[in-house]
């Protein structure tokens, strides 16, 4: 499309608007399974779970998606760059928790070899139901010793974590992009090697007229009709220099036979003087 704004791809083929939606859905069911893992204290429910100081880190963590996740959703669908910067803000928090959870674990792993030997074993505490009641030993690494899969347990979870962990640098990294063109505010990019038709190719191209043709045949016909009216004549008021014949006054101006043949009558007309107006008399007419 024209018009269409290129922000970049997410998962290869999906527009990244679109791509950065599906990860806020994501966030918004993943934070379902952590509250489950809150309120049954299931391990199978989280990713960790082999040290007992950040047992419940994540998953505490991961709940609050049931609302950065919705607020995310909103915020890609109006183009609302503060709520996808508070989503954006929710991602770096929840990587640095999973980061920390995963050296803690990988700490309490490295003492599974000789967990059964270990004072800890006796020591330490298992989280029960809601977190209330504590129970004695660790059944997770207690299981792992008895079984001498140690090795295997610590390569499986180094597996795991790194392929749950780069999946969500992806989404995070994707989502920040996304809060950069946001923030960008350039509503069209400028292309010139797509954009050759200029306004009239285009107007020919939608089968439109050009919009200006009305507002110049409107500014026109009042020109036209005023060149199409005749010149009325000019009319000068009384005492003008140069009278016209339509303001009703005489300028004839009379020669001098004329004035001999009017006699001393002449004495009492002004030629000046328009026709019909009262002039003044003389004091020799006798009244």
């Amino acid at each position: 499309m024209a018009f269409a704004r290129d922000q970049g791809t997410c998962c290869l083929f999906l527009p990244i608007k679109l791509g950065v939606g599906f990860i806020a859905m994501i966030v918004f069911a993943q934070s379902v399974v952590c509250l489950l893992a809150l309120f049954t204290g299931d391990i199978r429910f989280q990713p960790n779970g082999y040290n007992l100081y950040t047992y419940r880190l994540p998953s505490i963590t991961g709940s609050f998606g049931l609302l950065f996740g919705f607020m995310g959703l909103l915020g890609v669908y109006d183009d609302r760059f503060l709520w996808v910067w508070a989503f954006n803000r929710f991602m770096v928090v929840k990587l640095v928790t999973m980061f920390i959870a995963m050296l803690a674990d990988h700490w309490e792993l490295s003492k599974c070899d000789s967990w059964l030997e270990s004072p800890e074993h006796l020591n330490t505490l298992k989280y029960g139901k809601l977190g209330i009641n504590y129970i004695e030993g660790n059944p997770a690494m207690t299981a792992l010793a008895e079984q001498h899969v140690c090795p295997w347990a610590r390569w499986a979870y180094m597996l795991g974590f790194g392929i749950e962990f780069s999946f969500w640098v992806y989404f995070t990294y994707k989502a920040l992009l996304f809060e950069r063109e946001l923030k960008s505010c350039v509503p069209y990019p400028v292309d010139f090697g797509q954009e050759r038709h200029d306004a009239v190719a285009r107007w020919r191209l939608y089968g439109v007229k050009d919009p200006r043709t009305d507002e110049r045949q409107a500014v026109k016909k009042p020109i036209l009709q005023e060149e199409a009216e005749p010149m009325k004549p000019m009319k000068s008021m009384y005492g003008s220099v140069e009278p016209g014949p339509a303001d009703g006054y005489d300028t004839h101006v009379p020669q001098s036979s004329e004035r001999a043949s009017l006699g001393s009558a002449s004495a009492l007309l002004d030629w000046r003087v328009p026709v019909g107006l009262p002039t003044a008399v003389g004091k020799g007419s006798g009244r």
